[in-house]
């Protein structure tokens, strides 16, 4: 539980960083947020309720298929080729770093479009 807390005060440190540095509002997703913090509760009541129930090598096993999974997306996004900028009204990507369950992680964050 500590490890969460000093996770979550480092994530909403790197918000208000962000928000100064920026100069503008910088905010998280709440609904996703929410929707995932309810997800982990779920799952980790479950998780715990049926480990007894499965047997160790099949959680091995699909934590494993799991893995492979995000490691084939996270392939499939990074070979796609970059969106097309147009001049007049070009969407500003910037990177922001955000807590996670897993840690400190970077995201790309799509602001309000900006005149070239």
């Amino acid at each position: 539980m500590a490890a969460t807390f000093l996770t979550s005060i480092a994530g909403i440190a790197t918000y208000e960083i962000l928000q100064i540095a920026h100069g503008g509002a910088i905010a998280p997703d709440w609904a996703l947020g929410a929707w995932l913090g309810a997800g982990g509760f779920v799952g980790s009541y479950l998780g715990a309720r049926l480990q007894h129930r499965v047997p160790e090598t099949s959680i091995r096993r699909l934590l494993g298929l799991i893995a492979c999974l995000a490691a084939l997306r996270y392939i499939q996004q990074g070979v796609q080729p970059a969106p097309a900028r147009h001049s007049v009204a070009a969407a500003k990507l910037t990177r922001t770093f955000h807590s996670s369950p897993l840690g400190l992680g970077a995201i790309w964050c799509r602001q309000d479009p900006v005149m070239t």
